[in-house]
């Protein structure tokens, strides 16, 4: 049995001699155990030199502890010396097969071991000999296994293989329920943990190391929930390790009794899980549900035994109707030995935790304990470079930028000590080539060669720059160097394999294959070369051997085999081959797309066209299928009711209404599917009358359609087809000139909505006019089963549309002629509440769509480790939930750049200061155990058109509700300028929908609480100077809304210009005016009202003339007539924009003489509309004006704006003041 490995192994042995550890002698090792006088020696040693001096000296004197193996092998790495590195992990691993830092070390050997032959064939002997002492560290014995497991795939031994497997208590299968599609997310929260089979099951054997439904046999299009089951038998009852890998969310069972939950749309966890069961000897049933974004992806679990165990964990075939009661009881978690020290202060134990979460994939933990290791020990270059290694390597969970920066302060503090540090240097590069390219950058990566030319990653990475900026004679030198400096190393093989490849040099990827093939097989590698070069025999060859090596559970080499004979005209064989995967999955649609094309093939086209019919029949969003009959000769869709261009031309000459463009025809034609799948055909015509027609229509844009048609037709009858640039999102009509006609045709294919499945929904409505241009023909068609409840809203249509039935379908038929150009009027509202529109739904209520919102949101604000981090530190010696809600809310205000971020990550929000504030509150909250509910608000400026059916984006504003002390509130956190508490205007009283609530459907109402408006009032006095000069003193408190935008726009303003830009807002008011002084008040505090205090000097204010001053304006006018009442009459409704709502106190002091006033005294005007009121005194030296008003948001429609005009002149009436002053 291998004892120890001698460490110095030189690179020159031969491999015979290299792999003969037996015959080594060696040194009994020390006692097992985390310390290691070498490493608190190391901890404060900053040069790399010395730190591997240092553990050689020890020794060569005496036996290294565990950590010291790891700590050789993190320093030799870093020094460049690869394989001395790989050699210290496995001598080490050698000496201690059953200390805890075992785990850690075969970790790093199972990344390592394939380096080259000599390592390789080193691992394999010492993993073999440490599973021979059975070990109980479920970890190492599952790691152990799963390295022999890659090693015996090398060498495409499939006993080994399956073995391996055995052994590591993976089921040799599973039975499957039919999968889910309905609110997996949601569902997922709601259903409890499985007790056996709810349905009928399918057994699909494993695939590798996972279990899963192969894709080809699952009819699943996206999101799933799944059940899983697998019976089986324990021999021996006593204690088990289960080992469940996922990263999705789970609930896994045993007999019913629930052992482990994993729910990631909640709180992030680590991948890997242990967990200690106790199991009766007897019959037992596992069960999994779980949630899996496509069919590929599945839960993997193991159960392994203890040491010494002599029963075993024995699967069975067959699944009962319910759950055994032969017993099964869970008993917590398993801590590894070498992850005990993670909530400690010890650097030693802390770094070795973070190197055991390393090794089991959980990267933040791995992180956060490398990081406080590193808090512990400053100087410590060893968890200087574990870490960065983590970071640059692993970190995939981290946005980009963050990493990169956590990683260059790392490299760049390993540097400062060891400038000539290998790997170091080669780090450097690399974060330096994410950002930039260059001949520096290269420079620098040919010196790291030059200088250590001892670790193949620095030539592999110069190859593959000088590789991708085309320089391939440099680049083929830089790897063939590599061949001959680092012999049989997979690695450099593979990167010489890639490159002839990509280079298509079919004699050297020869050449690489058979060298590679050397050191592990490459039949999949071989059928691709085989496949290139046309030898599909040979190819099937290489697919056969791949299939009696790695198995086919999914059936997709079975697929690949079946275009390969069809490519050798093998057409009958592959129909045999493809009738008995038909035979496995009759639903298989691409299967029986390539059953029909085979049978095209061989002219057998009726059968073809039955098998695409009856594809179609059953999935009609399977499009592929319509545009192979496309392909092959047959018609459009809607070819019959295709109004003809000469038909859309006698609408030439139409009236145009001064428009730049006209439609001459405006025609579609809708088809809904039973599934909710819709096809649709569009046909455009456009007259162009002016160059801004010209401009308007010379770049065109469609959406994900299949073109039909695009060309521009000249008055001369010429035909001018336009030059498809690829990769451009716009088509250019080139030469476009007044009079020509554009043309355009298009067929859109749409699937599932995402809303549910088997409803019809489109985001959009269609309209029969418009302000921009007029129609002259417009027209909708759309077609559903009778099945389908479907809802229609119609606004402003000229006539009833037509109704009819055909084929089997019901029609409905919209169609309009001559409907001219609406003239522009201002203040329109949205084009939505006045055009002529449809809008349509089926199958769908809100209930339905709510239902939707909720699953979609489900997962998007995850507590992370970082968050959790955060919460703690934030939150520490916070009695009380409101003290730590106000805690929260304001860290998100202050600290993330949020506005207009969209959806992300918050973990990413958080790491970066910049991206969605909500989400982030919400994990925070979630963090913190503290009640919050998630809001979608309606703004109250779209809820006044009459359209009430679901439609996406009309519950959009998003509002988080929390419950301080028992009491509501509502935050809006899109502005860190405003009082978060104190929602906009357009939210005040609006309907909302609650995404966390079991009822997300029904609607809640915001509180509505115009306060905040009404209580800031603008105080301005007013001093008439005898020459017609004004002196003005103001203080006016700016209302929430008005207040986030000034906040806003001065702050990003540099201070420098306050005062220009208030003088620019006064001088529009005033003119001549020159301020003398201004402040802010409550700049920076978001609770209080922004209170703006100014003095200005008027310069002629007022006229003054044959001793008389003659003030016209005393007080700025409203003048609600000039901007809402301009015109005599409407024929479109007016929308007011936004609540209008003033509360003035006016003092106006006058020169000394004899006042004549034109004031109203007193004036109030109340009205649907809108109130006002003012009130005007006489006082000593002048007069006092108080002025208020209200009037709400709201749209006026053409029949009130009489009404409404009267009740803005009743006020600009009242506004009617003007003062005299004979001076003395």
């Amino acid at each position: 049995m291998v004892r120890r490995l001698l460490f110095m192994i030189a690179i020159s042995f031969s491999l015979s001699a290299a792999c003969a550890p037996e015959a080594l002698k060696t040194s009994e090792p020390a006692e097992v155990s985390f310390e290691s006088p070498s490493v608190e020696l190391l901890a404060g040693e900053k040069d790399l030199g010395r730190c591997v001096s240092l553990l050689e000296g020890v020794k060569d004197s005496e036996a290294l502890y565990p950590v010291d193996y790891v700590s050789l092998y993190y320093f030799l790495k870093a020094a460049g010396q690869r394989e001395r590195a790989i050699l210290a992990a496995l001598e080490g691993f050698d000496v201690y097969p059953e200390s805890p830092v075992s785990a850690l070390l075969s970790d790093i050997i199972e990344e390592e071991m394939t380096f080259n032959a000599v390592t390789e064939k080193i691992a394999e002997k010492v993993m073999t000999s440490a599973l021979e002492r059975d070990p109980e560290d479920p970890v190492l014995k599952y790691r152990i296994l799963r390295s022999l497991y890659v090693l015996a795939t090398r060498k495409g031994d499939r006993a080994r293989m399956e073995s391996c497997l055995d052994r590591m208590g993976i089921p040799p299968g599973a039975f499957f329920e039919k999968p889910d599609e309905e609110l997996p997310r949601t569902r997922f929260a709601r259903s409890p943990y499985p007790a056996g089979p709810a349905g009928p099951v399918t057994r699909f054997a494993r695939n590798s190391q996972f279990l899963n439904i192969p894709s080809t046999l699952a009819e699943v299009k996206g999101e799933y929930l799944g059940r899983m089951h697998v019976p089986f038998e324990c021999e021996e009852g006593g204690l088990y390790y289960l080992l469940i890998s996922s990263r999705s969310p789970l609930k896994f069972a045993i007999d019913g009794t629930p052992v482990f939950g994993n729910d990631p749309f909640s709180r992030t966890s680590p991948p890997i899980n242990i967990l200690k069961i106790r199991l009766e000897k007897g019959s037992h049933l596992a069960s999994c549900l779980f949630h899996s974004v496509n069919s590929n992806e599945g839960p993997s679990f193991s159960i392994l035994g203890r040491k010494g165990a002599s029963g075993r964990i024995v699967f069975t075939g067959s699944v009962p109707s319910a759950a055994p009661s032969t017993g099964c009881r869970a008993e917590g978690v398993f801590t590894h030995p070498a992850a005990s020290g993670s909530d400690g202060n010890d650097h030693l134990l802390l770094g070795i935790a973070g190197l055991f979460f390393r090794s089991v994939a959980d990267y933040p933990r791995a992180r956060l304990c490398l990081d406080k290791a590193l808090r512990e020990r400053p100087d410590s270059l060893l968890w200087k470079l574990a870490l960065s290694e983590l970071i640059i390597e692993k970190s995939f969970d981290l946005p980009e930028s963050y990493a990169l920066s956590r990683a260059e302060f790392l490299v760049d503090d390993i540097l400062k000590d060891n400038p000539d540090c290998p790997e170091a240097r080669y780090f450097k590069i690399y974060l330096k080539s994410a950002s930039s390219q260059g001949e520096e950058f290269l420079a620098e990566l040919r010196r790291l060669a030059d200088d250590h030319p001892s670790d193949p990653r620095w030539f592999i990475q110069l190859s593959r720059e000088l590789g991708d900026l085309g320089w391939n004679v440099d680049a083929k030198d830089v790897i063939s160097r590599a061949r001959s400096v680092f012999p049989q190393n997979s690695q450099v093989e593979e990167e010489w394999l890639n490159f002839c490849g990509s280079r298509k040099n079919r004699a050297d990827q020869l050449e690489a294959l058979e060298t590679l093939s050397k050191l592990r097989i490459v039949p999949e590698e071989f059928e691709e070369y085989y496949a290139s070069t046309g030898d599909y025999e040979k190819a099937l060859e290489m697919l056969s051997q791949q299939q009696r090596i790695f198995g086919d559970p999914g059936s997709f080499i079975e697929q690949n085999k079946i275009e390969y004979l069809r490519k050798l005209g093998r057409n009958r064989e592959g129909l045999k081959a493809v009738e008995s995967l038909l035979e496995k999955n009759p639903l298989n649609k691409t299967w029986g797309m390539m059953k029909a094309s085979l049978l095209f093939l061989e002219g057998n086209d009726s059968e073809a066209n039955g098998i695409l019919s009856a594809i179609k029949e059953r999935d009609p969003s399977v499009f592929s299928v319509d545009h192979l009959g496309w392909l092959s000769g047959g018609d459009f869709p809607f070819e019959s009711e295709r109004i003809p261009l000469s038909e859309a031309l006698e609408n030439l000459g139409s009236e145009t209404g001064g428009a730049s463009s006209s439609y001459l025809l405006d025609h579609q034609v809708s088809r809904v599917y039973p599934d909710g799948s819709i096809l649709e055909r569009y046909h455009g015509v456009v007259a162009i009358h002016d160059r801004d027609g010209v401009e308007r229509e010379g770049e065109q844009r469609f959406p994900s359609a299949y073109l039909l048609t695009l060309r521009t037709i000249k008055p001369d009858g010429t035909i001018v087809e336009p030059e498809i640039v690829p990769n451009k999102r716009s088509i250019g009509m080139s030469g476009l000139e007044v009079g020509d006609i554009v043309e355009y045709e298009y067929l859109m294919m749409s699937g599932y909505n995402g809303v549910k499945r088997g409803c019809y929904y489109t985001p959009y409505v269609f309209m029969f006019q418009d302000v921009e241009k007029p129609f002259a023909r417009t027209c909708w068609s759309i077609k559903y089963p009778p099945s389908f409840k479907m809802s229609f809203y119609e606004q402003n249509l000229p006539a009833p549309p037509v109704e009819t039935k055909e084929d089997g379908l019901i029609v409905r038929k919209y169609e309009y002629r001559s409907m001219p150009r609406l003239v522009y009027e201002p203040d329109l509202p949205s084009r939505n509440f006045y055009l002529p529109l449809v809008d349509a739904v089926g199958n769908l209520d809100w209930r339905d769509f709510a239902l939707s919102l909720q699953n979609e949101v489900t997962g998007s604000h995850p507590v992370s480790l970082e968050i959790s981090e955060k919460c703690g530190s934030l939150l520490a010696g916070l009695g009380t939930d409101a003290a730590k809600i106000e805690a929260i809310i304001d860290f998100v205000l202050s600290e993330i750049d949020g506005e207009g971020r969209s959806w992300g990550n918050p973990t990413e929000t958080l790491l970066l200061g910049e991206g969605n504030r909500l989400q982030l509150a919400m994990a925070m909250l979630a963090a913190a155990g503290i009640r919050y509910d998630f809001l979608f608000a309606e703004p109250t400026t779209e809820a006044l058109d009459g359209n009430r059916l679901p439609t996406e984006g009309r519950f959009r504003i998003p509002v988080l509700r929390v419950y301080p002390g028992g009491k509501t509130a509502d935050y809006y956190l899109e502005s860190r300028y405003r009082d978060a508490g104190i929602l906009p205007w357009y939210l005040q009283g609006a309907k909302a929908l609650s995404v966390t609530s079991p009822e997300p459907w029904k609607e809640l109402t915001l509180g509505s609480d115009w306060g905040p408006w009404k209580a800031c009032e603008q105080d301005e006095k007013r001093v008439f100077g005898p020459t017609g000069d004004l002196n003005v003193s103001l203080s006016q408190a700016l209302d929430p809304d008005q207040g986030a935008q000034f906040r806003s726009a001065f702050k990003k303003l540099p201070k420098d210009r306050w005062k220009e830009v208030l003088q620019m807002a006064f001088a529009k008011q005033f003119g001549n005016v020159e301020i003398a002084d201004y402040d802010f008040l409550n700049l920076d505090e978001n609770e209080k009202s922004l209170v703006l205090k100014a003095s200005a000097k008027v310069s002629s204010y007022a006229s003054a003339t044959g001793g008389v001053l003659r003030i016209e304006e005393p007080i700025d006018r409203l003048e609600l007539m000039k901007n809402f009442g301009s015109l005599e009459k409407r024929s479109l409704p007016l929308s007011t924009g936004t609540p209008f709502i003033i509360n003035q106190a006016y003092t106006l002091s006058l020169p000394d003489g004899e006042v004549a006033a034109v004031l109203p005294g007193k004036k109030k005007v109340e009205s649907k509309y809108g109130s006002y009121s003012i009130i005007v005194r006489k006082e000593s030296g002048g007069f006092t004006v108080r002025r208020n008003a209200f009037i709400p948001f709201q749209i006026v429609p053409p029949s009130e704006y009489p009404a409404f005009v009267s009740f803005l002149k009743q006020v600009d009436d009242a506004e009617k003041l003007a003062i005299e002053v004979k001076l003395r």
